[in-house]
């Protein structure tokens, strides 16, 4: 349920496109989490002070080296504390999904809900970087090889990101 709040609270901040200015950008990003390294395009929309982003990532080490498609989809919201035109940060909450198919004897499917609470720090006006830092909770559900049941199993967890991106 909380789940779910969070990700209609984000929603919301994409939908809401009343009379003020907004801006998108579109980018790349890289990330550093507990279960790999991923890569992938990024798109953001910026309305005042409140950034909405969403991306889709792929894990670099299970989807090139070990030829497994291991997608990551995250969804952030944040509200810029300091917003100048060359320099921007804000607090964050990221909430992101990830599935993995490890293709032993039978389908055998790995799948991580995260919510995270961080910071990000942007620089530019037209072409910006931004890093973020974020830490929070991950659940993984998977299937026990041995006695083939439905695993629960929450942990603590990182996203360190860093990406690139032309705001228009």
């Amino acid at each position: 349920m909380r789940f779910s709040v969070v990700i209609f609270l984000c929603l919301s901040s994409f939908t809401n496109l009343s009379a003020q200015d907004y801006t998108w950008t579109a980018g790349l990003k890289a990330s550093l989490t507990r279960m790999d390294y991923f890569v992938g395009p990024r798109i953001q929309l910026t309305k005042g002070r409140y950034e909405t982003d969403l991306s889709i990532a792929f894990g670099a080490q299970r989807t090139f080296e070990q030829h497994r498609i291991f997608p990551r989809m995250a969804l952030s919201a944040g509200y810029a504390i300091i917003n100048r035109p060359k320099f921007g940060f804000l607090p964050l909450v990221k909430v992101a999904y990830s599935l993995l198919n490890l293709r032993t004897s039978v389908d055998n499917f790995h799948q991580w809900e995260e919510i995270y609470g961080g910071l990000r720090t942007k620089f530019g006006n037209k072409w910006i970087v931004h890093i973020d830092i974020t830490g929070g909770w991950m659940n993984e559900h998977y299937k026990d090889s041995f006695n083939g049941m439905t695993r629960n199993e929450g942990n603590l967890g990182y996203d360190f990101e860093i990406g690139i991106g032309y705001a228009w």
